[in-house]
């Protein structure tokens, strides 16, 4: 529920909206006689009120799930727990996938190897065409050799970078500040690639109201959501110029 207050004076009786959620709060002279008097303005000042259906949303919502193919050693988070952004919430059993790091590895050396023989072949190659004693044709074989070493290396060096970032999937972290809201996957289940463990919701909220399409809500309101016994006073963040043609209302978006 919203309320939005606004102070002043207003010389001329307005009606109370009421409707359930948002308040807009001014002012209205408390008495009707025709003929003027004079009085303190604190005295001829009430305070009014709108109301406007409002709910609060988790700004993000997320399925982690799994990156790699493997089975689930721990689950480090329940449902209802915050955690912090970054926090590991899931373990992935990685053996396989640190083998196959470990030979993308092994790759890299020995294309560094290979590169380095094929650049001192090269190199003899080209001293003894100087004199005749290689030929031209030798000479380029050798050079070519050594480009198609270059892009081996290459290679493997992608490939070891690959192998790393499926290492790093076997923990599985929360992208921002959260809470749990479901568990789909247990300990000791093999999940696929993409297969969903946690629900999670961030803790960050928008407030979300809709009000009628005439009303504006200035920089000078007090906006407050209430929910239950609890109220929250909330800052405008957006005004949503467009109208729904089947209520007549806009979007009003407030965070705390």
């Amino acid at each position: 529920m919203l309320h939005c207050r606004k102070q002043g004076v207003v010389m001329a009786r307005i009606g109370k909206m009421l409707a359930a959620g948002l308040y807009f709060v001014g002012t209205t002279a408390v008495s009707s006689e025709v003929y003027v008097t004079v009085a303190p303005v604190s005295e001829l000042q009430e305070r009014v009120t709108a109301e406007f259906p409002a709910s609060a949303e988790p700004i993000e919502t997320s399925l982690l799930s799994s990156g790699i193919s493997a089975e689930i050693l721990s689950i480090r988070a329940r449902p209802g727990d915050r955690v912090p952004k970054g926090t590991t919430v899931v373990q992935l059993d990685c053996r396989e996938t640190e083998f196959r790091r470990d030979l993308a590895l092994q790759d890299l050396k020995q294309a560094e190897i290979q590169l380095q023989f094929s650049q001192r072949q090269a190199a003899r190659i080209a001293k003894l065409a100087e004199t005749n004693i290689a030929s031209e044709e030798l000479k380029d074989t050798r050079a070519t050799e050594v480009q198609q070493s270059r892009v081996a290396l290459n290679a493997s060096e992608v490939a070891l970078k690959e192998a790393e970032l499926q290492v790093s999937r076997c923990a599985v972290s929360v992208p921002f500040d959260a809470v749990i809201v479901s568990q789909l996957a247990s300990v000791g289940t093999r999940v696929s690639v993409g297969h969903p463990i946690l629900e999670i919701v961030s803790t960050a909220v928008d407030i979300r109201a809709r009000v009628p399409f005439d009303h504006a809500v200035d920089a000078t309101q007090r906006v407050e959501f209430q929910s239950g016994q609890q109220t929250v006073v909330v800052e405008l963040v957006v005004e949503s110029g467009a109208v729904d043609t089947g209520t007549g209302t806009r979007l009003l978006r407030f965070q705390p």
